[in-house]
């Protein structure tokens, strides 16, 4: 065995630690730069996968029936789904909305209308008769829930004949006022014109401004349309039970209001408000699909929403 005098022993330890020092040295400057570069590179990973993960789209599985249709986020004011929403199509009874509105803001809601022949002379009264007479508001309401044309037309001819003015003109400014830019009203109840035409025509960003106008400005007369079943009386105290022509009226969470429209040109139209959570009003308008489709579209489009919502 080598014995290491004293002196040698001192200049090895010495020597061992330099070398110890050096070597942490060495090596210590790439681990902190490692892992520095493997935290920039993490922060970088997480940010790519969060800029590239696809957003869930709820709305692309719905196979609509209909030829245009819109979610409308009424307090962000913007569409969360479109199809065709700016393409103008007949509107059927959808115009009875803007009947109603223009009624109440030219008549009192307690003005007398009396329902006359020529009220009644059009199609789809929901057994409304002549000879009586009814409040403006009850006759509005009967109108909007049960989609009588007769109710709409004793409306029109009242309003014309008190206000010495065409009731269609003062429809077509309030849609100007509104804002609503693609739509026109040719008569009070969106019955076809002849074989060819509708009675008004609009698009679907049009409904869901006009629905969302209503929600903000007159919800009131427009709440009894979330009934499957209203019953109202007549001046002369003629009872009627009228029926919600929405079928879906029932099946739809948080429903608000609605209103239906049905012609040979105009195929079938729905529109609704509900709401989607707390205080998240959201319009759902769909043209052109058919009579039994628009429920199951409308239907449809809820379902999607109220995923998103409850989602993002």
């Amino acid at each position: 065995m080598i014995k290491l005098t004293t002196p040698i022993k001192n200049r090895l330890i010495l020597g061992m630690s330099f070398a110890l020092v050096a070597s942490f040295l060495i090596w210590q400057i790439p681990f902190d730069r490692l892992a520095k570069t493997d935290n920039s590179l993490i922060s970088q990973t997480l940010n790519d996968q969060q800029a590239t993960e696809p957003t869930v789209d709820f709305f692309s599985t719905i196979n609509l029936k209909a030829r245009s249709a819109i979610v409308w986020d009424i307090e962000k004011n913007e569409p969360l789904y479109s199809l065709n929403t700016d393409e103008r199509m007949p509107l059927a009874s959808l115009t009875k909305v803007m009947t109603a509105l223009t009624a109440m803001e030219t008549m009192s809601k307690d003005e007398i209308i009396p329902i006359t022949e020529r009220a009644v002379e059009v199609v789809s009264n929901a057994g409304l008769q002549a000879g009586q007479s009814w409040r403006l508001r009850d006759l509005l309401v009967f109108s909007l829930v049960t989609s009588s044309n007769g109710s709409s037309r004793a409306v029109a001819l009242t309003a014309s004949a008190k206000n010495k003015r065409d009731f269609i003109t003062d429809m077509n400014q309030l849609a100007k006022t509104i804002g609503l830019q693609d739509t026109y009203f040719i008569n009070e109840t969106g019955l076809d014109v002849g074989d060819s035409y509708g009675g008004s025509y609009g698009t679907a960003k049009d409904m869901a401004l006009l629905f969302s106008y209503v929600v903000r400005q007159n919800p009131e007369l427009f709440l009894p349309t979330n009934q499957p079943v209203i019953n109202l009386k007549s001046i002369e105290n003629y009872s009627y039970t009228g029926y919600n022509t929405n079928q879906a009226v029932g099946d739809i969470p948080g429903i608000m209001i609605s209103k239906t429209g049905y012609t040979v040109n105009a195929g079938g139209n729905l529109g609704i408000v509900f709401d989607a959570g707390l205080r998240q009003p959201m319009a759902v308008i769909v043209l052109g699909s058919t009579r039994e489709g628009r429920f199951e579209d409308v239907k449809n489009l809820v379902q999607a929403t109220l995923r998103y919502t409850a989602n993002k």
